[in-house]
């Protein structure tokens, strides 16, 4: 702690008392307020440091060039979206985007074996993991099948037409079973539904086209 000394003084005929502060004090604040402008220092050239290190990186990023490819193609260009692309595909006819138009006999048949050939395919997207895109060709062929194994049906003699209505009626649980195990992502499952839908729906469609 800091000691005073006693100064006598003759000013205005009164003792006063002057406090002289010790050399070593003085020394000491100077060491402290060294201490405090090095670390002010350290400060600011770690700050700079930091400045400019981040606007190097930022210059750099800034001339990274990164390759734009071009858009996709609007029909066709992604896999399980074939329901979207018809919507706005302007060169397909109206037969084939409106499964609930009345086609010809003809025109029926053939649509229905796309739609199985397009089922059929799913494979692919079962051996890839792909299960929304399975779900969308099934969801979407199925409402084509549907149709047009009703119209078709309907074009047989009465004991036959029931015949093809029973076996419809059971590919289409098979096809359900199908979608269930995808929307369950078990790929074992999957396979194994999907053989036995296919190979239904193929004997199904034979029968009719």
């Amino acid at each position: 702690m800091a000691s005073a000394v006693l100064a006598p003084s003759t000013f205005l005929g009164a003792a006063v008392t002057a406090r002289v502060q010790p050399k070593a004090q003085s020394s000491k604040a100077f060491v402290v307020k060294a201490s405090a402008d090095e670390k002010a220092t350290r400060r600011s050239l770690l700050g700079l440091v930091a400045l400019t290190a981040a606007a190097s990186a930022s210059k750099a990023f800034a001339a990274e060039k990164i390759a734009i490819g071009g858009p996709p193609p609007p029909i066709g260009g992604l896999p399980g979206t074939k329901s979207s692309d018809e919507a706005r595909n302007t060169d397909i006819s109206q037969y084939v985007r409106n499964a609930y138009q009345n086609l010809s006999v003809a025109d029926t048949k053939k649509r229905l074996k796309n739609s199985a050939a397009e089922i059929a395919d799913a494979k692919g997207a079962i051996d890839r993991k792909s299960w929304w895109e399975v779900q969308s060709t099934l969801r979407t062929e199925m409402g084509y099948v549907r149709v047009d194994v009703r119209k078709l049906a309907a074009t047989l003699p009465a004991g036959q037409k029931k015949a093809i209505e029973a076996e419809a009626n059971a590919v289409y649980k098979q096809i359900e079973a199908l979608d269930l195990a995808t929307r369950k992502r078990d790929q074992a499952a999957a396979a194994a539904k999907y053989q036995a839908a296919s190979a239904a729906l193929s004997a199904l469609v034979a029968k009719l086209v």
